[in-house]
């Protein structure tokens, strides 16, 4: 299952590619049609152009890059998490050893206190 939404994540993402990729030069170019009509010349149709693939790949880029900033986060999450089990498996490990306290053997997570570390030490 897991691999299906990968797989349609990707899909998913070539298709914004290809779209925002493909609209700002179609918009480009059809404006600069429009324009040309009104002043009976070839020029802005040209500028449209170049324009809408400026456009259109400085989105691609920011898809791209955002794609690529989600994926670095992702693989952090993991290795942030593979730490904190390695880290809770050796806090469970260790949290029964005994550590001597004030003459006296206790474990690490002790609620107890010893009456050195209360600051009532009996004479």
């Amino acid at each position: 299952m897991k691999k299906n939404g990968e797989m349609f994540k990707n899909i998913a993402l070539i298709s914004q590619l290809g779209i925002s990729m493909m609209v700002p030069v179609f918009l480009g170019v059809g404006i600069g049609l429009l324009i040309d009509k009104h002043f009976d010349i070839m020029v802005f149709s040209i500028i449209g152009l170049v324009f809408g693939i400026i456009a259109g790949y400085r989105n691609t880029f920011r898809i791209v890059m955002s794609s690529f900033d989600n994926a670095k986060n992702q693989a952090k999450t993991k290795e942030e998490l593979e730490d904190e089990e390695i880290m809770k498996k050796f806090m469970e490990k260790h949290e029964k050893t005994p550590v001597r306290r004030g003459g006296v053997y206790r474990n690490v997570n002790s609620t107890e206190k010893s009456s050195e570390e209360d600051g009532e030490i009996d004479k």
